[in-house]
């Protein structure tokens, strides 16, 4: 699938009842400039071994300002995150915008929104060497057992697109991979919308949720977003 994707500097108006998907491709970048982030950024960044990582965690927060910033109007650098007791990085409450970033080996998506919660996961479509040992972590015996009946290409993408869901789903609670992914039921194979809601004894427990598969070229992505009446409309842009 490929959607309509419109090049940006500066965002769209966002209407209450959208969710923009900005990407940025990050081969070929050129070399970071950080002056967007802040001092507790610059020293994250600088916490990386590898040269490759720390560059692609700088495209990724100045991409991410600089999105915001747009909607907020205001400078990329006064964009006032605050993060998570699980370390998902959001806005001041104050301010009635939601968003969450992903990124893979190609490309950052970033996810915005004034629904009150939203969480995204990509993943390229190269083989996982672990497969099966994360199947058993991932999914539950009823889900591993389906996917390991499937010839290997197919297990492969069905994979990652249940872990894709899966994972958009932990992050838009806010509470991660400290809720078990098998815990969390989504449909494999399902392309459009999906309304869903985070089990009860969970954090957010009860929280209805909307599931949108964004998979498109060699992306497998999704979408989780809180629930109104209606699925929201998703509008792509890709930041020049």
């Amino acid at each position: 699938m490929t959607f309509p994707c419109a090049t940006r500097s500066t965002p769209a108006d966002l209407t209450s009842d959208e969710v923009h998907v900005w990407t940025l491709g990050l081969d070929d970048l050129s070399p970071p400039d950080d002056a967007t982030l802040d001092a507790t950024e610059r020293t994250r960044a600088g916490r990386f071994h590898f040269e490759k990582d720390r560059r692609r965690f700088i495209h990724c927060r100045s991409f991410m300002r600089r999105v915001l910033a747009g909607y907020l109007d205001r400078a990329p650098s006064a964009v006032p995150l605050v993060v998570g007791d699980h370390g998902k990085p959001g806005l001041a409450t104050n301010i009635p915008l939601a968003f969450n970033l992903t990124h893979c080996t190609s490309a950052a998506l970033l996810a915005v929104t004034r629904r009150n919660r939203i969480g995204i996961d990509a993943e390229g479509r190269a083989t996982l060497d672990d497969l099966l040992g994360m199947i058993g972590l991932i999914f539950t015996a009823e889900e591993a057992a389906w996917v390991l009946t499937l010839p290997e290409d197919e297990r492969q993408i069905l994979f990652l697109r249940g872990w894709t869901r899966k994972e958009a789903v932990l992050k838009l609670s806010g509470e991660g991979l400290t809720i078990p992914p098998d815990r969390i039921i989504v449909p494999f194979e399902q392309d459009g919308p999906w309304r869903g809601s985070i089990p009860s004894g969970l954090a957010w427990g009860g929280t209805a949720f909307d599931l949108i598969d964004i998979s498109t070229g060699p992306l497998i992505a999704a979408l989780a977003v809180a629930a109104t009446e209606t699925p929201p409309v998703i509008r792509h842009f890709r930041a020049d």
